[in-house]
């Protein structure tokens, strides 16, 4: 499900690039100079101020400090507080974020139906995230019937509001023919629309529709796919690495951007792209040691080929100075984790030979 929360903004603003119905008060303005300078802890006082006198958007901008530990110590079941009250005070992205809550905090769980209610209540208070998220519950029937011409209709709303997670929604809706009659071209259109305004989802999309068009431009390909790579979609780092490992979709085989992208899908835990980069890494003689990092990495994230390919990697000299003792440590850690890891029984015959 493609369920979004607001994120901390500047003043005049109630999400990115849509701009408040009112003006702020002197005093909220105050509270974000200061959280702009980075005094998290003043800004917070300041909100919590604001909204002990009954002003929502104060009340959701405190709670988003809570959810994100800023100024504070993370605590979602204040965050929870604070955006009900901002919802009852008719800020409509309060409400969203206290769906978004319900639905992504276990401790906070929520019903799928209380989820659809928060959503829909903050869309009639013209809150563009929350009538994305509307979007979503509709499109994949949670908390409601699924109902594909509501989602069009709620991604509609967003997108107009400048939204443009909501447009990538839109795209795929007519990329798939869900609710619409399927369309390629309007597909396009809306992911460009989402991509061109740094939507990571869109991004991603309009780059797949460009690896599926033979007249489109190679370096609109790879700008797309950068773009969501840079904007957090990782599929999208993992689609450059391989285009440029392999030359696909018109792209030069240029291994060193290649095992970059890969590397920046590694570091949102995406574990076979660690073992792609570090594969890459370690044939180029300046990056060896990212290559060996990127396999520890791994390793930590309980990847049983990473930690037989260190142990390996430890086993000579051929990459770094021989260490036998590392070797046979990662090596117990791949047995660990999988008994049944090939490269892990050859190290370990190896080594009982020792």
């Amino acid at each position: 499900m493609r369920i979004f929360r607001a994120f901390f903004i500047v003043a005049f603003f109630a999400i990115p690039g849509v701009a408040s119905a009112a003006a702020t008060s002197p005093a909220l303005d105050k509270a974000y100079e200061e959280y702009d300078n980075s005094n998290y802890d003043k800004a917070l006082k300041l909100f919590e101020a604001e909204c002990s006198k009954s002003d929502g958007e104060a009340c959701e901008q405190a709670a988003l400090m809570y959810e994100d530990g800023e100024g504070t110590d993370k605590d979602v079941h204040k965050a929870k507080d604070l955006y009900s009250k901002s919802c009852d005070l008719k800020d409509g992205n309060g409400c969203a974020n206290l769906g978004f809550l319900y639905e992504n905090y276990e401790e906070l769980k929520g019903s799928e139906t209380a989820i659809f209610q928060l959503y829909q209540k903050g869309c009639s208070l013209n809150s563009a995230l929350a009538c994305n998220n509307l979007g979503s519950v509709y499109q994949d029937g949670v908390g409601t019937t699924k109902d594909y011409a509501k989602a069009n209709t709620y991604f509609q709303k967003s997108c107009d509001m400048k939204y443009y997670a909501a447009c990538s929604g839109l795209g795929y809706l007519y990329d798939n023919g869900y609710g619409v009659e399927k369309d390629i071209k309007k597909a396009t259109a809306f992911y460009k629309l989402a991509c061109d305004n740094e939507d990571s989802t869109g991004c991603y999309n309009y780059g797949l529709v460009l690896n599926d068009d033979e007249n489109a431009k190679v370096e609109d390909r790879e700008a797309a796919f950068h773009t969501g790579c840079i904007k957090g979609y990782t599929e999208a780092c993992v689609v450059l690495g391989e285009a440029y490992r392999d030359g696909l979709y018109g792209m030069d085989k240029k291994p060193a951007l290649s095992a970059d992208y890969f590397g920046i899908a590694c570091e949102k835990d995406d574990i076979n792209s660690c073992l792609e980069a570090s594969e890459l890494y370690l044939k180029d003689k300046e990056k060896v040691q990212t290559g060996i990092d990127m396999l520890d990495y791994a390793c930590s994230l309980y990847s049983d080929e990473a930690c037989a390919k260190l142990a390996w990697v430890y086993s000579d000299d051929v990459y770094t100075k021989k260490n036998m003792e590392a070797a046979k440590t990662y090596i117990q850690q791949a047995n660990d984790i999988d008994s049944d890891n090939e490269l892990a029984k050859k190290w370990t015959a190896k080594f009982g030979k020792q």
